[in-house]
């Protein structure tokens, strides 16, 4: 039986430099290459407000959805149809 892949990650990726931030990509883009990643992202960068994100990566290619906006000390969501 195989199990889905989950990356979660809350306000780590701001602490990494652009070029770590594209390792990173790249690390989830390969690995994806081999079976399907769910990448659930809660980060403040280049945004007017923290946003969860769900990223899916497949066959090394990934698709991008805002789910919320968020407080950074997670006292409120603000839910995205």
């Amino acid at each position: 039986m195989e199990s889905t892949v989950c990356v979660l990650h809350c306000h780590t990726l701001n602490q990494f430099s652009d070029e770590g931030r594209q390792r990173f990509n790249a690390l989830l883009e390969r690995i994806s290459r081999h079976r399907p990643i769910n990448q659930l992202s809660a980060e403040w960068i280049n945004t007017p407000k923290p946003e969860l994100r769900l990223i899916q990566w497949d066959k090394g290619d990934s698709t991008e959805r805002l789910l919320a906006r968020v407080d950074q000390h997670g006292r409120w969501i603000e839910w995205l149809a």
